[in-house]
């Protein structure tokens, strides 16, 4: 999840979600992703492709991943809850772990 090759792009999900949600959508400020965009993320800007090479906007593929998720029969709350989750490993690509060590025992 953490790093692509330079070309390539992580799961379609992680823009989606980015450029999907319009600016003032409430679950945008939910998700912790108000005024965030890929380049934000590790996991969406390590390997410097942000678009799909294919032309799609990831706005719209955004509309169908929303549209699929209910016909499935996911709720509204399922589906919050499932990009919930999205947006929390967006946040975690986002940390540094520092390896320490210490004398002590304890």
């Amino acid at each position: 999840l953490i790093q692509q090759a330079e070309g390539e792009r992580n799961y379609h999900i992680f823009y989606e979600l980015l450029n999907g949600l319009k600016p003032r959508d409430r679950e945008r400020k939910d998700f912790g992703l108000y005024g965030l965009g890929v380049h934000d993320f590790r996991m969406t800007s390590t390997s410097g492709t942000f678009d799909r090479r294919d032309g799609v906007r990831d706005a719209d593929t955004y509309i169908g991943l929303r549209s699929a998720m209910a016909t499935v029969g996911f709720s509204s709350t399922e589906q919050k809850e499932i990009l919930q989750i999205v947006s929390g490993l967006l946040h975690m690509s986002n940390l540094d772990f520092l390896e320490t060590h210490s004398d002590t025992t304890t």
